[in-house]
């Protein structure tokens, strides 16, 4: 049972006036159990007439007068089955607006997901220039004060740089790229990379990042348990930038 039902067939008040089948009230249990909204609703209903009560007692003392009709409980009961319409009008106007916001905020993201998509397919449709560098992993006695082995010397007018890494992965799995300024601040980073065994990787970054100085490539590999484990660094210096 969701919402939707729960509006159109008017579930809460029917509940309320016990008017549901054992199988209805069974299903709508089971949802406002976890349903802060449908709760919340319940529980104002339940207070609504708490409070209605002592107003209903008061307007039924008159018909004890001899010679009146006993019209006093009746008028009782149709105001507040007024008033307890107009909470749950209330109500319905809230959980409207809520479910309106999900869906604009639904439609936000879909509309923001197909725009990526756009432009991906843009990138991949329409030519850009690139330039290419092949980067030695980083060996076990260079320090971070060493000057990088791998120089990049960036010519000017282009849109992407490929870091071809000549290291081969030793087996296959899902690999995240990180890539560092000199201060070891990240600048960038891309996931879900996938490799073969004994395969080389090749990362693209947009040139625009890279300024003149040095920078490290990290790679970290998805372990079983869902954590990232270091795979390879490869450090560089940017000789000039586009």
């Amino acid at each position: 049972m969701n919402h939707e039902e729960i509006e159109e067939q008017n579930i809460t008040e029917r509940y309320l006036l016990h008017q549901l089948s054992a199988a209805q009230s069974a299903l709508f249990e089971e949802h406002f159990v976890d349903c802060p909204v449908c709760l919340d609703r319940l529980e104002d209903a339940e207070r609504f007439r708490s409070a209605l009560k002592p107003l209903a007692n008061e307007l039924a003392q008159p018909a004890a007068m001899p010679g009146r009709r006993t019209v006093w409980p009746r008028a009782a009961m149709a105001l507040a089955a007024v008033l307890l319409a107009g909470l749950f009008v209330a109500r319905d106007v809230n959980l409207r607006s809520e479910l309106e916001a999900s869906r604009a905020s639904a439609t936000a993201w879909r509309e923001r997901f197909q725009d990526e998509k756009n432009k991906r397919s843009q990138f991949i449709a329409t030519p850009h220039a690139a330039a290419t560098f092949f980067l030695s992993s980083t060996r076990g006695q260079e320090s971070a004060d060493s000057d990088p082995v791998n120089p990049v010397k960036l010519p000017t007018g282009i849109d992407w740089v490929v870091l071809a890494l000549e290291a081969e992965q030793p087996q296959p799995g899902t690999l995240r790229a990180k890539l560092l300024d000199a201060g070891g601040r990240g600048i960038w980073s891309v996931s879900g990379l996938q490799t073969g065994p004994r395969q080389a990787l090749s990362v693209i970054v947009p040139a625009s990042i890279l300024a003149v100085g040095n920078y490290t490539l990290t790679l970290e590999r998805l372990s079983p348990a869902g954590a990232y484990q270091p795979a390879g660094s490869f450090r560089f210096v940017v000789l000039s930038a586009p």
